[in-house]
Order: structure tokens, then C-alpha cells, then sequence
């Protein structure tokens, strides 16, 4: 058995290394799943992404053995990088390039590339993909190793969910890029925007497929921006300062943020608190 490991230069060059031989008694998957795992832990490595095989029987059984086994298996081992897998090779590139020109698909716009760190990368990414949907299909006509080499690659469903994920994220690109402004105030607009967010959540809850994620979040967004009481006061003398909002907003906003946090109140008791507050 051959183990090999694939990493990317300063200059965005793919290279491939052969790291280990290993000799194995037994082709039965979960034996060849173990010398797999020996080698990802002598070499020290801690997170495994993806692993690509042949596509021999045996080799479904080891993977089934590591992902039982491996503790930092990014995705569950469920994740596909059809993206990823077309941007590392300039062959594959340029092929997909031809595949959006047949496909008419107009655009100077390309796949982007997805940086763990900064959540945006991954909106650009998924817009970007669905974008060029068609794309996708052309070239899996064009490179009969495209499947094979994944195991499994964006089908409609897949991008019927890119649909819906890239109109969820969209919402938190546009508030990113307006509080990370440099030449203007914000503080006026804080709580316009967090109260912004908060609907965002509210609406987006009640969709099975965002169920646990926005779940998530609400509980971080509630934890930072979603008890009014405890929120710095500074951000409502904003809000009374800026001839746009003054009073009437601050009211509006104290409104909204006490009928979600005590939902027990009724319209009348809501106004009056949110009144003795302003």
C-alpha cells in the first residue's frame, strides 16, 4: 500500500508526495482501514479533509472503518470538494472554463475558493458555484475521472440547497460589509441592524433544513445582542442622536425586543414598558 499526501505551495502549486509504504498482509477493508489509521497517526496528522482510493469494494469497507475511527473527520467524512477538485489543477480549469463557454454561460466570473477562516469566502463560494451550475453538469460530460475521482458530485438537489443557503447567508454578507466600514459612523445603526438579524433568524427557523444551524446561532445572537436590558446604553443614545430615528425608532426597536424576549405580554403591557424606556 502506497500513502501519499496532496499540499498547496506560497505560489498555489498543487504537489503530490509519497509519504509511507506499507505492506499489509490482508485486502480485507477494515485490516487496510487500520494500516490507513496507523499511518494518519504516526505521521501526526490531526484532521483529515478527504481521502481518495480506487474504486475496489474493499476500499468502501476501509473508509466505513475510518470514519467510525477517525476523531476530526472534516463533514463526517460526507463532505465532496467538487470546487476545490476543478480550481487545483489548470487542466481541469481551463476545461470547466470551456464547459461554461458551450454551456453560453457569459460571465467573467469564476469558481472561488473557500478559506475555513473568514465564513464569507464559503457565501462566494456557494454563489458562485450555483451560478455556474450548468457548468458543472458539462464538465462532468467532459472528465469521466470528475465522479470517479470524488465518489460524489453536485447533483440538482445539491444546488437546490446552495440555492436556499446562498439566500440565508446573503443577509450576514450585507451587514458585514456595512459595519466594517471605516469612513463613516455606525453606532447609529446598530440596532437597526441587530433587530434586523434577529427577524432574519426568526423567519429562517421555520424551515426544516436550517432547523439546527439557525438554532445555533440564535443562541449566540441571544447571548450577545438579544436581551435589550443588558445592552450597553450608548447604542440607544445613538439611536436618539441621529435625526433620521430619534425617539419613534427607539420605541419601535424597545417594542419588537420585549415582545420576543416576554412573549407573555400583552400589545398594551408592551408599550407601556417600551415607553418607560425610551
Amino acid at each position: 500500500m502506497v500513502v501519499t499526501a496532496h499540499f498547496i505551495d506560497e505560489n498555489w502549486m498543487m504537489h503530490k508526495r509519497i509519504i509511507n509504504f506499507r505492506e499489509i498482509d490482508s485486502h480485507k477493508g477494515e485490516d487496510m482501514g487500520r494500516e490507513l489509521l496507523d499511518c494518519i497517526r504516526g505521521w501526526g496528522m490531526k484532521n483529515v479533509m478527504t481521502i481518495t482510493l480506487d474504486n475496489a469494494a474493499t476500499n468502501d469497507k476501509a473508509i466505513d472503518f475510518l470514519v467510525k475511527k477517525l476523531p476530526n473527520l472534516y463533514e463526517g467524512g460526507k463532505n465532496f470538494q467538487a470546487v476545490r477538485y476543478i480550481r487545483l489543477s489548470p487542466q481541469r480549469i481551463n476545461k470547466f472554463k470551456k464547459a461554461m463557454k458551450d454551456c453560453g454561460l457569459q460571465t467573467k466570473k469564476f469558481l472561488c475558493g473557500d478559506t475555513p477562516t473568514r465564513w464569507n469566502s464559503t457565501f462566494e463560494l456557494l454563489k458562485s458555484a450555483y451560478q455556474l451550475q450548468e457548468a458543472f453538469t458539462e464538465f462532468g460530460v467532459r472528465d469521466k475521472s470528475y465522479e470517479r475521482d470524488l465518489g460524489r458530485v453536485p447533483e440538482n438537489y445539491d444546488f437546490e440547497v446552495v440555492t436556499e443557503m446562498v439566500k440565508f447567508f446573503e443577509k450576514f454578507k450585507t451587514k458585514t460589509e456595512l459595519v466594517s466600514a471605516t469612513s463613516k459612523p455606525l453606532v447609529n445603526l446598530f440596532i437597526r441592524e441587530v433587530l434586523d438579524v434577529d427577524i432574519h433568524l426568526r423567519k429562517w427557523s421555520t424551515k426544516p433544513m436550517f432547523l439546527d444551524m439557525v438554532k445555533d446561532m440564535k443562541t449566540k445572537y441571544d447571548k450577545y445582542c438579544g436581551a435589550y436590558n443588558k445592552m450597553n446604553d450608548f447604542m440607544y443614545f445613538a439611536v436618539l442622536l441621529d435625526p433620521t430615528t430619534k425617539s419613534p425608532f427607539l420605541l419601535h426597536a424597545f417594542k419588537k425586543m420585549i415582545g420576543y424576549m416576554e412573549p407573555s405580554l400583552t400589545p398594551a403591557g408592551i408599550d407601556i414598558k417600551a415607553r418607560q424606556m425610551v
